[in-house]
């Protein structure tokens, strides 16, 4: 069970992108401090699960744009981080290769998503809700973060309460720095994805076909925080004005 570490993994690494940004142009030494920190927990989440992969790519990826834009993209210390965050997963290839004699082992292995979608698969059935279907997968990967939040209907009431406050955080801060805190939401763009295309099933009791498996918990533990997020965005706006 490693979604609860990601999930504070995820956290922290946007707190401390809308801290880097905010103090960009007004504290160097801080926003280089920021940058390792951040580095950091970005290599602690590809180490914990392959969402921290992505979100990796994503984050670092925006930062070096935005350096980009400022001329600052020659900085030591931001390719410097760029080659431990890189090494991170030829690390993980590396020990594939020596372990199980297979670089890809973990995505084409017995053990891989893949191989237990084929050996569980009922002849004749898609795989799973959502098999090729992003909408579907959306639904229930959305239905299982609100089960995981809160008992009854009231999942359903952090979630609008949620977008709520996504969206005035970002009115309230003129989508400048409390942007970056829009990675909150990653985790439902990724696993809508990975339920629709990377052999990852979500099984609710009370959908079709009303079914449970430990996964369902698992994905929705990943983005069960993100109703609670939305309450707080609206506060750390007000700072980053």
């Amino acid at each position: 069970m490693t979604e609860p570490l990601f999930v504070c993994e995820m956290v922290w690494i946007a707190v401390w992108l809308v801290e880097w940004r905010a103090s960009l142009e007004v504290a160097a030494a801080r926003s280089s401090r920021l940058q390792i920190l951040i580095a950091a927990a970005l290599v602690a989440a590809i180490f914990t699960r392959y969402d921290g992969w992505i979100m990796a790519l994503v984050a670092w990826s925006c930062m070096g744009l935005t350096l980009a834009r400022r001329g600052r993209l020659r900085s030591l210390s931001f390719w410097l981080a760029s080659f431990f965050i890189l090494a991170a997963p030829v690390a993980w290839f590396a020990y594939n290769a020596v372990g199980f004699g297979d670089w890809l082992y973990f995505a084409r292995g017995p053990y891989s998503a893949k191989a237990i979608e084929i050996r569980t698969a009922s002849p004749g059935f898609p795989p799973h809700p959502g098999w090729h279907n992003p909408w579907v997968s959306l639904l229930f990967f959305v239905k299982a973060a609100e089960m995981d939040a809160a008992a009854a209907a009231w999942g359903n009431v952090l979630l609008v309460l949620s977008l709520f406050g996504t969206a005035w955080a970002w009115l309230l801060a003129r989508k400048r720095a409390v942007t970056w805190a829009l990675l909150l939401w990653f985790p439902v763009a990724f696993y809508a994805w990975s339920v629709a295309y990377g052999s990852v099933p979500i099984f609710l009791p009370p959908w079709w076909p009303h079914s449970w498996y430990k996964h369902t918990l698992r994905a929705g533990d990943a983005a069960g925080l993100c109703p609670w997020t939305g309450f707080c965005r609206p506060i750390y706006a007000r700072r980053h004005r």
